[in-house]
């Protein structure tokens, strides 16, 4: 191997999430994947419709029962699947517009936070990506986290009531059975789905974009406007934590240049963020 050939790991190239990014790293990607999970929610949802009232309009015999029975048994999941899939559809809506924000970002923070920082928590996200959200929405949003980790995919847990399991499993079958509240959350989903591709997309709402390096391996990611909250996206170099120069007002030092003035105009209002090799900090 010739000399200098080999970089350190402080050294190796860092790679960013950028308008060229492809896969998990394009938020059309995610709208992509949004789109087949909510249309799939929705076909699955009107196949159940139809069933149900075909199943309901047979006439039967006393003698028939038994099977008709065993017939509605065979369409029950359908309607707590169709509320699975939605709530997938826009879990993917919300990290397409969490794509847009770590714009300038490294590819490992995004890889790890949108699993960990962001994962579930549906309204955390909603509010980071500033979605105009009304109480209503906030309660489906809720609704719909607690369907995809629980709800819509394991059994009811049990509790000291007797019989309380079974109270349980008729408020859930009553829930994702009731086709107001899913038409209502499929027009939420919808709704953050426009949110998400108008982002940086609205020529009268521009956004503003400054990626610095720092150093020989350090960097931040700043952006304001495009409908996004502004963010500040930091990676300490080397060179600064040999010196010891980590605190966030030592990296507020380094926006004194007017050519950087943007940055410190929207310092005290701004989501701070410190991209470390293990987790994300996030300073206010």
């Amino acid at each position: 191997m010739k000399s200098g050939a080999k970089k350190s790991a402080s050294q190796a190239e860092i790679r960013i999430l950028s308008n060229a990014s492809v896969g998990q790293y394009n938020p059309t990607a995610w709208i992509s994947e949004g789109d087949h999970l909510y249309e799939s929610a929705k076909a699955l949802r009107a196949v159940w419709t139809l069933k149900r009232k075909q199943l309901k309009a047979k006439r039967h015999t006393h003698s028939d029962v038994p099977s008709r029975i065993k017939r509605l048994a065979k369409i029950e999941g359908l309607p707590k699947a169709s509320v699975l899939l939605l709530g997938y559809a826009v879990e993917m809506f919300l990290k397409s517009a969490l794509a847009k924000a770590y714009v300038g970002c490294s590819e490992a923070m995004f890889d790890r936070d949108v699993k960990r920082r962001a994962g579930h928590n549906f309204l955390e996200i909603a509010d980071e990506i500033a979605f105009a959200s009304t109480a209503r929405d906030r309660k489906d949003l809720l609704i719909l986290r607690d369907m995809v980790l629980i709800g819509a995919r394991y059994p009811v847990k049990n509790d000291a009531r007797a019989g309380g399991h079974v109270v349980e499993e008729n408020a859930r079958r009553k829930q994702v059975a009731d086709s107001k509240e899913f038409r209502r959350m499929c027009k939420l989903a919808i709704r953050i789905k426009a949110h998400a591709k108008r982002i940086d997309r609205d020529s009268s709402n521009p956004a503003s974009m400054k990626f610095l390096k720092i150093d020989s391996d350090g960097a931040v990611a700043f952006r304001v406007g495009g409908h996004l909250p502004p963010r500040i996206t930091y990676r300490l170099s080397s060179e600064q934590q040999q010196s010891g120069l980590t605190s966030l007002a030592d990296l507020r030092k380094l926006f004194n240049d007017p050519r950087l003035i943007e940055i410190a105009q929207v310092w005290n209002r701004a989501l701070i963020l410190e991209d470390t090799p293990t987790k994300t900090h996030l300073h206010k």
